[in-house]
């Protein structure tokens, strides 16, 4: 498996790029803010935790949501950290694609494929385990 960063095409970026970033971030600011306010954060939402009284895989993801848009990382990071290490690589490589001009290139053979789904596969699992041990 190789990994690689390649230059990309910068011209849209140069101007509304930042603008609509910043747009795309109050909006989805707003909108995770105004469900916080409708909904109780403590009341079960999850239909698979009401059904077994366990937390599904991706349990605190709006209140994960939240933390993050509101720069509380940690406190995202605590409440999943799955998904928040998942939001944060994905923002690294927007800003590498949009700001830095760079792509982000995974070259690999099948058998490396079916290893990464396999890490994946564990990384849910033991995230999940976390969020039981933890209760979430």
């Amino acid at each position: 498996m190789r990994v690689s960063l390649r230059p990309c095409d910068r011209r849209w970026t140069a101007g509304w790029a930042p603008l609509l970033a910043a747009a795309v971030y109050v909006a989805l600011a707003a909108a995770v803010m105004a469900l916080a306010r409708v909904y109780d954060t403590s009341c079960v939402l999850c239909p698979f935790k009401q059904l077994t009284g366990l937390p599904c895989a991706t349990c605190g993801t709006p209140r994960m949501a939240l933390a993050f848009l509101t720069f509380h990382f940690a406190d995202a990071w605590r409440l999943n950290p799955m998904l928040a290490s998942a939001l944060l690589i994905g923002a690294g490589c927007l800003a590498l694609r949009y700001l830095g001009g760079r792509r982000v290139v995974i070259e690999s053979s099948a058998p490396a494929r079916w290893a990464t789904v396999a890490l994946l596969a564990v990384v849910v699992m033991a995230n999940w385990v976390y969020l039981i041990v933890a209760g979430r």
